[in-house]
């Protein structure tokens, strides 16, 4: 039977009763302490910026992940996820991954990045799965012994994107892309691969016109991909109107960075 993800609203004590027992027996005490802060008051995700899912099967809660502010990073953009637990029976079941991929959703529009700490290899192969990388920056002060891994959320990998576009400032937009980018030509027709072929593509186009594209809706696609509906307005030089119009960019997002993008038609003006 499938796993069903959802958000939890009430006090998660009476539900989590095997995830407490089993992960105290594993030698891990955070669940424990979830429901302790539930209870105190301290933390019921109950905030904007809080949010706390559990994953049934049947009438029996198997799993939970949380997401919060992060207490270490003293910036009210960085989000941490926390609490992750699937019991052993379930694991290997894709649940923990249905867990974080939407604590990840759930970040969507409240941070900018979101932070974790795990002691657990297998754990850190999930993460970098969904995008997760190690945080050479550190994800701030910590004291246990771990891998501290961090992930830009899509939303504002690709806003910054857009403006890095309008502002023509080719260097910060190739940061954020993948070595082996692969970009379509929207002007010429066919794609570009790479830094290098990117760059030589905008600076012709920039030559010719005058394209401004504004982000106006984020979707992620059934197979990851985030799907971004775009207002695309294109002058020419002498600042004369060609074109007003919505399209549809799709981009596959790997390790942090821009990876592919689709161009798609929009749904009208």
């Amino acid at each position: 039977m499938r796993a069903v993800i959802e958000r939890v609203s009430e006090a998660p004590a009476d539900r989590l009763g095997a995830l407490v027992a089993e992960s105290e027996q594993q030698g891990f005490g955070f669940v424990r302490r979830l429901v302790d802060e539930w209870t105190a008051g301290a933390n019921r995700f109950d905030r904007r910026a809080r949010v706390l899912f559990v994953a049934r099967v049947g009438d029996d809660v198997v799993g939970v992940c949380g997401l919060n502010v992060d207490p270490h990073a003293d910036d009210p953009k960085i989000g941490r996820v926390r609490h992750l637990y699937v019991l052993v029976r379930q694991r290997r079941s894709g649940i923990g991954e249905q867990l974080v991929a939407d604590t990840i959703e759930a970040a969507r529009g409240r941070f900018e990045r979101l932070h974790l700490r795990t002691t657990n290899l297998t754990a850190a192969r999930l993460y970098e799965r969904l995008g997760f990388h190690r945080n050479r920056r550190g994800a701030g002060p910590h004291p246990r012994a771990g891998s501290d891994l961090a992930v830009t959320t899509s939303e504002a990998l690709l806003e910054r994107t857009y403006a890095a576009f309008n502002a023509r400032d080719v260097d910060a937009v190739l940061a954020m892309m993948h070595a082996e980018v692969d970009w379509p030509n929207g002007m010429e027709g066919g794609r570009v691969h790479g830094h290098r072929a990117v760059r030589e593509y905008w600076t012709r186009q920039w030559g010719l016109i005058d394209p401004r594209v504004e982000p106006r809706g984020f979707t992620t696609e059934a197979d990851g991909r985030v799907a971004v509906d775009v207002r695309q307005v294109v002058r020419d030089r002498a600042g004369a109107l060609l074109k007003d119009e919505m399209v549809r960019h799709v981009y596959r997002i790997e390790d942090g960075l821009i990876r592919s993008m689709e161009i798609r038609p929009g749904s009208g003006a």
